[in-house]
């Protein structure tokens, strides 16, 4: 056994040295027994440190006497620090979900359940973090369940990751929302994540500016005057209530020609009036 004690070893996992006794081909000799996958990190004799897989199985003589082991070591330090890598990733993407102001989904593209909720989106829905990861977005998104997931797969087939939707608090209260959805890989699970904005109030401001063209463009065109629309370049934009009686041309030869194709004298027909 003293042979063992030039060659240094921990489990990975606890970072405990490794006693000589414990390596594989030690027990596969004194024991008699195959040891299969010893996870540890060793010391090459350059110093450098690498994760290993290290298996042994004994190798007996025709009458079943142990004469040695047969070891087996796989080198996988290439993958435990793209498992460490990946962890990280996982580890700062926690941290940015956490933390960020934003409103923040991981939903299950098939089923549309809420898989995590940061704490922007329990302060927004009025739900708890725990209410949310019981809920789907079907639960909350107010258009029919099957347009909701029509629109999922969309957003997981990269076809579209802008939405916008109408969302129910819990108060019964609806909000408007747009969604940013892109599908991400956390813990190997295949999922989409959503970060919301609230919109309601813009939403409001541009359904009253649409209302309010639309009521000018009524008492424009039931005016009983004469209505004309210039631009910075004095060209016509809008032709309505009774300029068209009153100046005898109608908004298609004014508006979509232009006066100088409908007639090059323009400006002073204009005031005049055809001759």
């Amino acid at each position: 056994m003293d042979h063992y004690n030039a060659y240094r070893a921990w489990w990975a996992e606890t970072q405990t040295p490794l006693a000589p006794e414990e390596w594989a081909s030690a027990q596969a000799v004194q024991k008699g027994v195959s040891v299969v996958g010893q996870l540890l990190e060793i010391q090459r004799f350059d110093g450098s440190r690498a994760f290993v897989l290290n298996s042994a199985a004994p190798v007996r003589d025709v009458a079943g006497r142990v004469v040695g082991s047969a070891t087996a070591i796989q080198d996988i330090t290439a993958l435990r620090q793209a498992e460490a890598a990946l962890r990280a990733r996982e580890e700062q993407f926690r941290r940015l979900f956490e933390g960020h102001g934003a409103i923040m989904l991981l939903i299950e593209p098939e089923s549309g359940a809420i898989v995590d909720a940061n704490f922007a989106a329990a302060a927004f829905y009025g739900h708890t973090r725990d209410e949310l990861r019981r809920m789907a977005i079907q639960d909350i998104n107010r258009l029919p369940p099957a347009e909701v997931a029509a629109e999922r797969r969309r957003a997981v087939e990269e076809k579209r990751n802008y939405f916008v939707f109408p969302h129910r608090l819990a108060d019964g209260s609806v909000r408007w929302v747009e969604v940013y959805s892109t599908p991400v890989e956390v813990r190997s699970t295949h999922l989409l994540f959503s970060v919301i904005h609230d919109i309601t109030d813009r939403r409001r401001a541009e359904d009253a500016l649409v209302e309010s063209e639309q009521r000018l463009r009524f008492h424009m065109e039931n005016s009983p005057l004469a209505v004309v629309e210039w631009d910075a370049h004095f060209v016509v934009t809008r032709w309505a209530g009774e300029a068209e009686r009153l100046f005898g041309w109608t908004e298609a030869e004014v508006v979509v020609l232009g006066f100088e194709a409908a007639d090059p004298g323009r400006y002073g027909r204009l005031v005049t009036g055809p001759s």
